[in-house]
C-alpha cells in the first residue's frame, strides 16, 4: 500500500533522518528525479511529489507544511478489466488518468469522484490502481489483501449521500459482503470487498445526511 502526498515546495528536499526519517527511494536515486519515497514507523511507503501547476509553484523556495494535501491511495490489482468495472460501474468513480509502462510492464490508473477531467496532482482522495501485466492470466496469483495474516493495510473509505439506499443498490448488485448494515452491533458502518478482496468500508455523508454524527 503506497499513500501519495503533493506538496507546493519547490524543490523537493530529500531531508535527513533525523527523528527516524528513512528514505526508500531519494530524489537523486534512479531515473525518476521528481518523486520520493519516505518510510513511515510500519514501513507504509508515502509517495511525495510536487505540486504540478508550475505557475503556482515556480516562486515557492522552501517547503510548508500547511500546503501538504493527501493526494492518493495505490494498491496492487489482478485484472485490471474486473477491478476498473467494480470502481467505475459499482463504486461510481470516474477514471481520470491512465499511464501505461510498458518498459516496466505495468499501468497505472487513476480513479475518483468528481468530474473525469482535471490534473490528478492536484486533486485529493483519488485511488491509484496498479496493474502489472499478466496477472489476470495466472489462477494462482493473488495479492494480500492487508486484513488476512499478518495484518497490515486496512481498507480504503466512501462516504454516500444515503447509507441506506446505497447499500441496498449495492446488494441489487451482488456485490461481496464483509459486513452488511445488519451485521454486528454497528449498524451505521458496511463493508464491501473488491476483486482482490480489498476492504471498501461504506459511511453516511454526516454533511448531506444525519445518522451517526461521527
Amino acid at each position: 500500500m503506497c499513500v501519495l502526498v503533493w506538496i507546493t515546495s519547490k524543490p523537493l528536499v530529500p531531508g535527513s533522518k533525523r527523528r527516524g526519517i528513512v528514505f526508500q527511494k531519494k530524489l537523486t536515486d534512479g531515473r525518476m528525479h521528481n518523486i520520493a519515497f519516505v518510510l513511515d514507523p510500519d514501513g507504509y511507503w508515502v509517495e511525495v511529489i510536487s505540486f504540478n501547476d508550475i505557475e503556482k509553484t515556480a516562486e515557492i523556495k522552501e517547503t510548508n507544511l500547511e500546503s501538504y494535501r493527501m493526494n492518493h491511495t495505490m494498491i496492487r490489482v489482478k485484472d485490471q478489466a474486473k477491478s476498473l468495472a467494480f470502481y467505475t460501474d459499482v463504486m461510481g468513480m470516474n477514471l481520470k488518468r491512465v499511464s501505461e509502462n510498458p518498459n516496466g510492464k505495468f499501468t497505472l490508473y487513476f480513479l475518483g469522484y468528481g468530474p473525469a477531467e482535471g490534473v490528478t496532482g492536484g486533486l485529493e482522495g483519488l485511488l491509484e490502481l496498479t496493474w502489472n501485466w499478466g496477472t489476470e492470466s495466472d489462477p494462482e496469483f493473488k495479492y494480500h489483501n492487508g486484513n488476512d495474516q499478518p495484518q497490515g493495510f486496512g481498507h480504503i473509505c466512501v462516504s454516500v449521500d444515503d447509507l441506506d439506499e446505497a447499500c441496498k443498490r449495492w446488494e441489487e448488485l451482488g456485490v461481496n459482503w464483509k459486513k452488511r448494515l445488519t451485521d454486528g452491533r454497528m449498524k451505521d458502518v458496511a463493508f464491501i470487498l473488491d476483486p482482490d478482496g480489498y476492504w471498501i468500508e461504506i459511511l453516511q455523508n454526516e454533511a448531506l445526511k444525519k445518522r451517526a454524527d461521527w
